[in-house]
């Protein structure tokens, strides 16, 4: 076999698939360790889960599909540590571009859940009544943007400076 020949059998040799032991951080951390690496309780989870899961099925059983716990804990680990899907991958030993499409599933079921839970106010009296134990109890605040189109869907929120924050640092 000439050196060209060799180059040829390489390019079309088969790329051997790598099936990883994909461990389960809901059987292997305590409760405590579980809500300081994913920042929910183990029956929080739960109760997200049942949420949201229905959103995250796969329509096959093929390819050794992620599960919907699987992939809401490789999101929440994402969403709690601000880190890349390569770490949040490593942690249920599967493949960055794996962990993406995860992050990806869970972050569309969760924008078809916001409907139920995020509603703003329609009319100027429901938005006195959501100020006011603002004002009679001078409680602590947080300074917000957010950044809504024209039938009231949020785009997008940055809601992480205290309210003592000047507007113009925001």
């Amino acid at each position: 076999m000439d050196y060209v020949d060799y180059i040829d059998y390489l390019l079309d040799a088969p790329i051997e698939r790598v099936v990883r032991d994909r461990r389960d951080p809901f059987d292997i951390y305590s409760n405590i360790e579980f809500r300081e690496r994913f920042g929910f309780s183990k029956d929080s989870f739960l109760s997200l889960l049942d949420l949201i899961g229905p959103y995250l099925e796969h329509d096959t059983d093929r390819n050794f599909a992620l599960s919907p716990q699987l992939q809401l804990l490789c999101s929440l680990r994402i969403f709690r540590t601000g880190s890349y899907q390569l770490v949040a991958g490593d942690l249920i030993n599967v493949h960055r571009t794996t962990a993406g499409r995860a992050l990806n599933n869970v972050i569309n079921g969760l924008l078809t859940l916001k409907p139920l839970y995020i509603t703003m106010p329609s009319t100027q009296e429901q938005c006195g009544e959501k100020s006011e134990p603002f004002i009679d109890e001078r409680l602590f605040s947080i300074n917000a943007q957010f950044i809504c189109d024209a039938d009231m869907k949020i785009k997008n929120v940055v809601s992480r400076w205290p309210g003592s924050t000047h507007d113009a640092r925001i």
